[in-house]
């Protein structure tokens, strides 16, 4: 019997790189990322609707993180959040959702990392989670690379 193809939390490793190194970054239990485009319709006299759709950018891809508060492995460890006096010099980093089953599949990979938030509630009788919010550039999915045209400028 083949092994399924449909992916899901089970399989799911959410892997972070940076200038120390790759390693598996928390004890989550939802990760969510998403791309969009920025759309432009192009209006014309003499037509009720749009003549045209056009793509005019990208968004900075937006992830979230949401896991079990671990004591020694807090949010400046787990999530990259790096503190008020290293913000200057601080590097990016990479996130990676790797298929347990397969581990050469990356499922996403989000390029050029910042951290931007946590957040987490303390509740009597609860365990303690904390989510992290997390902003790039590019995601790659295992199509391939999502990668600027050649003479795309930059700084």
């Amino acid at each position: 019997m083949a092994p399924p193809k449909t992916f899901h939390g089970a399989r799911a490793l959410v892997y972070r790189a940076g200038p120390t190194g790759t390693k598996l970054m928390g004890t989550f239990s939802t990760f969510s990322y998403g791309l969009n485009y920025d759309v432009a319709p192009v209006p014309i006299l003499g037509r009720h609707s749009v003549a045209e759709l056009v793509y005019t950018g990208s968004e900075p891809v937006r992830c979230s993180a949401t896991g079990w508060r671990v004591v020694g492995n807090g949010p400046h460890v787990a999530g990259a959040m790096p503190h008020l006096g290293q913000l200057l010099t601080a590097d990016y980093i990479e996130l990676s959702v790797v298929d347990r089953q397969d581990p050469t599949v990356i499922i996403a990979h989000i390029k050029s990392v910042r951290p931007e938030s946590y957040s987490t509630t303390i509740a009597a009788k609860s365990l303690t989670e904390v989510t992290h919010t997390f902003v790039g550039i590019l995601v790659d999915d295992e199509s391939g690379d999502n990668i600027e045209a050649p003479l795309a400028a930059d700084i």
